[in-house]
């Protein structure tokens, strides 16, 4: 039997013969390989589950040591230091952080004792809170606490919208004076909330219907989160595999401990992220049938078009290679071609012009999220600047009389004295006390003794220089440094406020004086603070309302 020419033909025999091939080809690698990759895709699904429980302990460690970092921070502030926990600016500047900290839910200060001196929206202030373990542990060194239910603040603060009881993770720091005594400790409860928000965040698409869950685990073993969750581990799932659990299911799981980002924040924790087995093999199972049916076909398919376009499709193709090689190597301009040569290769060409500019849009979306980012960070750093500015302010002003305060005085007269040793010209402390001005507040009463604190205060600071610093000193009494200026030259300056003073009572009092002493300052704070007290002394013993230099008689 003679046969068609066609069949002799080169290209129908090895069409014909590539046919064959691939077709058992096909049915050979997909049930040989389909076992493989379900294999491979239990494995993968195992490392992705570890890879997740990295991650996610990796957040929970970073979130642990940057809040206790925050409380750490907030007992170093100068003004906790200073030990004013009875200050309305504590108070408030502990309400303003717990406003900025959605999971914080109470801060306050207890002194050595126990008891709570400072707290936000005064809960607890006056309470005994020295056995609680937060305290007991801040007394030593700044830590986290385990999760525990609430107790003391049970009934003051909002119970959950999960009807589950409120649960706090405790952070605490250690507050010391500015000579480094202990003098209180700063506590900080967080909501256990932040622990849903995490798990939430890292979950990712498809979790739910693929019934993956993450859950975390004290030193003990016992899951404290979910709430409601009654497991406990009872193997080592240090890597992916199955792992036995007491609720009578086998799972595919994976287990992290929290890395140790800060000292103090070592609890012992682990994250544990897992998948039924059942739920993971079956998209293992659904990957070999599909695989086998994509075998077959692609071999058949292959064989076809491999007769009817091979030399159709070389050209168009080599086309589109090359114009995909220039965009990888960067060269924005360019654009995959229209082919024009069938449906097939121009759907092709246009999925891939439209993949090119999604991809072109979302690198210039993420460019301009980069650069809001960075604009946004400007802002806050800004923001925290003028915050600290603000505070710092405040912590070198007496409220009072807006005159600086002690602290500011003791910066100021150590940089005189440095700026002396270094060649420039002395300085003189005046120490001025109101003279009588206990009778003031017996007879008047203590709002018009501040009235008169005001008063000293603002002609004190009217009349002199820029580079003058006027301070409340203590009670009734000043102090003015005068750089630049010798003794001479003080003792008239101390002449000038004392008439001014005397000159110009404040209503309703008739007469209110001062008495001053004048001191040289040179390298030595001490001694001239001491020459001034001494001056004073000597001007008060003369009759008051008198001006005496140190060296001289009243």
């Amino acid at each position: 039997m003679r046969l068609p020419p066609f069949v002799s033909s080169f290209r129908f025999r090895a069409t014909l013969l590539f046919a064959v091939l691939a077709m058992v080809t096909a049915f050979a690698l997909s049930a040989v390989l389909g076992n493989m990759l379900s294999q491979r895709l239990l494995q993968d699904q195992g490392d992705r589950i570890a890879t997740l429980a990295r991650n996610t302990a990796t957040v929970f460690a970073d979130g642990l040591a940057e809040r206790l970092r925050e409380v750490q921070l907030l007992a170093e502030n100068e003004a906790l230091r200073a030990g004013a926990f009875d200050d309305a600016h504590v108070g408030r500047m502990l309400g303003r952080m717990l406003e900025t900290r959605p999971n914080y839910q109470w801060i306050g200060i207890a002194d050595t004792q126990g008891t709570v001196r400072v707290a936000t929206g005064n809960m607890l202030v006056g309470r005994d809170v020295s056995e609680r373990p937060w305290f007991k542990t801040g007394l030593e060194k700044s830590s986290a606490g385990d999760v525990h239910e609430a107790k003391l603040l049970a009934k003051l603060l909002p119970q959950p919208a999960s009807g589950e009881p409120l649960r706090f993770v405790d952070y605490a720091a250690p507050v010391m004076d500015l000579e480094g005594r202990r003098i209180g400790v700063l506590g900080v409860h967080a909501s256990w909330d932040w622990a849903r928000e995490v798990a939430s965040s890292m979950l990712p698409a498809g979790a739910q219907r693929q019934r993956v869950e993450i859950l975390v685990l004290d030193r003990e073993g016992n899951v404290i989160y979910p709430g409601q969750s009654q497991d406990k581990i009872g193997a080592s799932a240090a890597a992916p595999g199955t792992v036995s659990w007491t609720a009578g299911s086998d799972y595919l799981a994976a287990r992290a401990m929290l890395p140790i980002r800060r000292a103090g924040t070592d609890l012992g924790w682990s994250v544990v992220v897992r998948q039924p087995l059942a739920s993971a093999l079956e998209v293992a199972m659904h990957a070999r049938r599909t695989a086998l049916l994509a075998g077959s076909v692609a071999g058949l398919c292959f064989a076809v078009l491999a007769w009817l376009v091979a030399g159709y499709l070389g050209a168009p193709l080599s086309a589109i290679a090359r114009a995909a090689r220039a965009i990888q190597q960067g060269d924005t301009d360019s654009e995959i071609p229209r082919t024009g040569h069938g449906l097939e290769l121009d759907r092709l060409s246009e999925a891939l012009r439209g993949m090119t500019a999604s991809l072109k849009e979302r690198e210039s979306a993420l460019q301009r999220a980069n650069e809001t980012l960075e604009s946004r960070v400007r802002e806050r750093t800004v923001e925290l600047q003028r915050a600290n500015a603000e505070l710092d302010k405040l912590a070198r002003r007496d409220p009072l009389t807006g005159a600086c305060n002690r602290r500011a005085a003791d910066e100021a007269l150590a940089q005189q004295a440095e700026r002396f040793r270094r060649g420039a010209r002395g300085a003189v402390v005046l120490l001025a006390d109101i003279d009588f001005f206990k009778q003031v507040n017996d007879v008047h009463g203590h709002a018009v003794g501040d009235s008169a604190l005001r008063h000293v205060a603002g002609t004190l600071m009217a009349l002199l220089r820029g580079i003058d610093l006027v301070v409340r000193f203590g009670g009734e009494e000043f102090l003015v440094l005068l750089p630049e200026t010798d003794l001479a030259g003080g003792r008239e300056v101390a002449e000038r406020l004392r008439a001014a003073i005397e000159s110009r009572p404040p209503a309703p009092l008739e007469v209110l004086t001062l008495s001053i002493g004048v001191a040289a300052l040179a390298d030595q704070v001490d001694a001239a603070l001491a020459n001034a007290d001494k001056a004073l002394y000597a001007a008060k013993q003369a009759g008051r309302n008198r001006v005496v230099a140190a060296g001289e008689g009243a």
